[in-house]
Order: structure tokens, then sequence, then C-alpha cells
């Protein structure tokens, strides 16, 4: 599926400069039409299966109308997911 920079930045958790930069480098696959970038979900997914694509740790990209509770949910699955990866040695 081909996706503008800007929905694959909100599906898969990246910056549009990182789909810029992975472009660039020739890590997944772009195409510019009328001015616009758009690239192809299933070369994203494939570059995050294989490690040439990575998602910073952190919190997840925030959604609309997130509520507070909602909010303090996503900061401790953040939480988790940082002490996960410096258990398993990734950080």
């Amino acid at each position: 599926m081909e996706l503008s920079l800007k929905e694959a930045a909100n599906r898969f958790g990246l910056s549009r400069s990182a789909f810029n930069n992975a472009i660039s480098d020739g890590r997944i696959r772009g195409r510019k039409a009328g001015g616009a970038w758009f690239v192809y979900s299933d070369d994203i997914k494939q570059a995050l299966e294989e490690g040439r694509l990575r998602r910073r740790a952190g919190r997840p990209p925030k959604t609309q109308g997130e509520t507070p509770q909602e909010a303090r949910a996503l900061d401790a699955w953040t939480e988790r997911t940082l002490e996960k990866e410096k258990d398993d040695g990734r950080s």
C-alpha cells in the first residue's frame, strides 16, 4: 500500500524526516509525485523487521483526543518498554 510521508509517520510512529533520510539512503523505496513523497508500507514493515529502519525508544505517537488516563497508560508503556530494552541489552 502506498502512503504519504504524513500517513506513514502516523501509522508507523516515525517522523517524516526519518522517512526522507531512509529514502535518500536507499533503505526504503520512495516515489515523488507532484512535490509529495510516497512510500510503500510493505517496504517499511520489512525495513523495521530487518533493522534498516528503527523507531526511537520512547512514547508512541499521540493520537487525537488522548485523555489524561490514556496519556498515563502510554507513559507506563514507555517505561516498561525502556526497562525491557535495558534488561535485554538493547540500549
